[in-house]
């Protein structure tokens, strides 16, 4: 994953609505009501009226607005009618309905926070059920590629007396279980689901075959689901992993071996190897070790779909070359801290990859170099010092490459990376100013180390410039969301990675490397920049006076896909994983590098 990256894609709102099964017949308003109160902005209502201790007691959601199915504390029940206060995250909800005609009729009054003003919407209710009830009612399970996960949905339909069609949908990564439907059947067979959350959440399937085929949409995202029978009441199946054009396919010209090896520190890292088939003893091939980019990262490096250190692995071993990556400590199969560490630690853990790859009965330990994406950039030659200060080490390293490295201390990339990504991302220089002048003034403080009360009065204040660039009415935002998000960003000050990027100056470890060394970036890259990192890089290599070549690929990202603006919203939309010319590239250099013996002692 890239430095840093703030990745913001949201599919769906986290909501947890509880919704009990319904009550026993008895009053009128007995049941669980669904509707919308009309106004400016719509808003989906959900109430639930049920026999407690013998008294009526009420529940009421807002999805849209954050309420998650609390009790109606103040609920006063008078005849037909029920008023009362729906908690909710965003100002005051007062609710005030009549039972006429089978339906809940009257209004909702809504205080947005720090208004004087109140809206009165009208409001109508109608009865559901819980589909699983209904004689015939079935099941789906699905799978939704939402970019940056795979979302599981559990789809339950039904059709009850006079032709309505009930729903409830279960998403479990979202906390969501039960969770009724506005569903509706077309006379071609056609079902639409809407789902009371905010962007007006929507599915339209059709039937082929007892499966459901069709779309999910929600906001400006919309995709592809299709959902095949699934028994109730049981857990819902894992996602699955989304295949992606490069992703490698059988058959595989290596042998696949897992790895372990354990740290001074007392961990221990497991990763993947792959061998070329007629690898020997007597015919051993070059290696190299894959390092990744900041955050807890699988030695895949997966994020958004994607796998680019598979892909790479592949690519290298089918040229011949054995490859090693691994977990990060306290990641997938390598246990250990992540929390704790900092870019060193990351360092030393990537030195024992190198040793023991270099090991390798297998393995040239002449030819053993270090590919390293983003922060594993970084770490590349920070490698290559420790590896050339330890007598012991039976091997040098023999290259390194850096995809997307960077050049200059850690202040300066996220400075530069921030305005990068704000202007892919649409804005203008105009609408960004004051944003990235809040966080200017935030990493200041940061670095000067200022005390948590000024810290965390310029983490609020970046936080509601940031929330200005996307939110249209910033009197929705409760004093609270703000809060939460500046106590978050002090705590990411105060992480030991964190402080140690960013005052880490990469020139100081690129400027002492004793191996050839090739860099690459992206010319579209929006988080390590061509401009700012790319002269830094070869400005110290000239101080190591050691082979290198540094090059900005054309059209390219921080992930090494074709793109069209850098943003990181365009990751998971672009199917290729890593372009093929980088690949190429790369192979092509490392089976070009001289083999570096250890130095004589």
């Amino acid at each position: 994953m890239s430095i840093a990256a703030r990745l913001t894609v949201l599919v769906l709102a986290t909501l947890a609505v509880a919704l009990p099964a319904r009550a026993a017949d008895g009053d009128a308003l007995l049941g669980q009501w669904m509707g919308t109160a009309k106004g400016p902005r719509p808003v989906d209502v959900i109430l639930i009226v049920e026999q407690k201790d013998g008294k009526p007691v009420a529940i009421g959601a807002l999805p849209g607005f954050g309420s998650l199915g609390e009790a109606i504390g103040d609920a006063k029940f008078d005849g037909a009618r029920l008023t009362g206060t729906i908690p909710a995250m965003v100002g005051r909800m007062f609710v005030d309905v009549t039972l006429a005609g089978g339906a809940l009729e009257g209004k909702l009054l809504a205080t947005p926070p720090g208004a004087k003003e109140t809206i009165e919407m009208p409001v109508r209710l109608e009865r559901t059920v819980d589909p699983s009830t209904v004689a015939g009612a079935r099941t789906w399970a699905g799978q939704l590629d939402a970019g940056t996960q795979q979302v599981m949905m559990g789809l339950t339909l039904a059709e009850a007396e006079g032709g309505r069609w009930y729903g409830t949908v279960d998403i479990p990564v979202q906390g969501l279980a039960r969770l009724p439907l506005y569903v509706s059947r077309a006379a071609d067979g056609t079902f639409t689901a809407r789902m009371p959350l905010q962007g007006d959440a929507t599915l339209t399937l059709r039937e082929d075959q007892g499966n459901l085929q069709g779309t999910f949409a929600q906001g400006t995202f919309k995709g592809d689901i299709r959902f095949v029978p699934h028994e109730a009441g049981k857990p819902l199946p894992a996602p699955g992993r989304k295949a992606r054009p490069q992703d490698p396919k059988p058959p595989f010209p290596y042998e696949i071996r897992t790895v372990r090896y354990q740290v001074p520190a007392g961990h221990t890292i497991e990763g993947t190897l792959l061998v070329p088939n007629g690898a020997t003893k007597e015919k051993r091939v070059p290696g190299v070790l894959l390092v990744t980019g900041s955050g807890p990262q699988d030695r895949d490096e997966s994020l958004m779909g994607h796998r680019p250190f598979e892909v790479i692995a592949d690519a290298l071993a089918r040229r011949g070359i054995a490859v090693l990556r691994c977990d990060d400590r306290g990641v997938g199969a390598s246990d250990g801290s992540y929390a704790d560490a900092d870019t060193d630690g990351f360092a030393s853990d990537a030195m024992f990859g190198f040793v023991t790859l270099a090991a390798g009965s297998e393995v040239d330990p002449a030819r053993v170099g270090i590919i390293g994406h983003s922060e594993g950039g970084t770490i590349a030659p920070m490698v290559v010092t420790l590896v050339d200060a330890d007598a012991s080490s039976p091997s040098k390293v023999a290259f390194i490459a850096m995809l997307a490295g960077t050049g200059v201390d850690g202040d300066r990339v996220l400075r530069v990376q921030n305005r990068r990504l704000l202007l892919a991302s649409g804005k203008t220089e105009a609408q960004i100013a004051a944003e990235c002048e809040a966080h200017a003034a935030f990493l200041d403080a940061a670095k000067q180390g200022a005390d948590d009360v000024v810290l965390r009065a310029k983490a609020r204040e970046l936080v509601i410039e940031q929330m200005k660039l996307r939110v249209a009415d910033m009197a929705s935002v409760p004093p609270s969301a703000i809060d939460a998000q500046a106590d978050a960003a002090v705590r990411q000050m105060a992480t030991p990675w964190m402080k140690r990027f960013l005052t880490l100056d990469p020139a100081e470890y690129l400027s002492k490397v004793t191996c050839p060394v090739l860099a690459l970036n992206g010319s579209l890259d929006t988080q390590v920049t061509v401009e700012q990192d790319l002269p830094a890089i070869e400005a110290a290599l000239k101080k190591a006076k050691v082979p290198y070549e540094v090059k900005a690929m054309p059209g390219l990202n921080h992930l090494f896909q074709p793109a069209k603006t850098g943003g990181v919203e365009e990751y998971a939309t672009i199917e290729t994983t890593i372009d093929p010319s980088v690949l190429d590239l790369l192979a092509t250099w490392i089976l070009a590098q001289p083999p570096r013996p250890p130095a004589s002692k």
